[in-house]
């Protein structure tokens, strides 16, 4: 019968991270390309990754990465391409003398060339609670986002009581 002949495929993979008294950071990259010598079809797959984590003292962490990914295949049919970007960061205060906890994160995300075009996003969040007793707690966030040159607006809250009865050994 008919072959479908051969395909090659080459990789390359690294990975670095290191450690400081109050920081990470950790990278690591990939790339793959796969070849149909009998089509002469061909696929790229490159990803490069971030990650850094800051914990400058015990009340403050920040916790940030970025991802990098493209895609390029070289088909009989036609070409194609995509590229995605995206960055985030989260940080939380959390001082362990003080009833309260305050947070804060930043996402953007780039999309070029994919299905539904192209695409941009940008989010920040900002929120918070207070801890009335070990049982009460009162928290509220906002959220504000702008997608490829639209903005919208959320302001979310949260009031919750709970209460956890003395343990009973058994």
């Amino acid at each position: 019968g008919e072959s479908f002949g051969e395909d090659v495929q080459q990789s390359l993979l690294g990975d670095c991270s290191a450690r400081w008294k109050r920081q990470a950071l950790a990278v690591n990259l990939a790339h793959s390309i796969n070849e149909s010598r009998r089509t002469a079809e061909e696929s790229d797959f490159t990803t490069l990754s971030g990650r850094h984590t800051y914990a400058p003292d015990d009340a403050l962490t920040v916790e940030s990465g970025v991802n990098w990914a493209h895609s390029t295949e070289q088909l009989v049919e036609r070409d194609t391409s995509v590229t995605l970007a995206q960055l985030s960061s989260v940080a939380i205060w959390r001082p362990l003398d003080k009833p309260y906890t305050a947070n804060a994160s930043l996402r953007a995300i780039s999309v070029d060339g994919g299905l539904a075009g192209d695409t941009r996003s940008v989010s920040v969040s900002l929120g918070g609670t207070y801890e009335f007793t070990s049982n009460l707690r009162l928290g509220a966030s906002t959220t504000l986002t702008h997608l490829n040159g639209q903005s919208s607006a959320s302001w979310v809250g949260n009031l919750s009581a709970n209460y956890q009865g003395p343990t009973q050994q058994l």
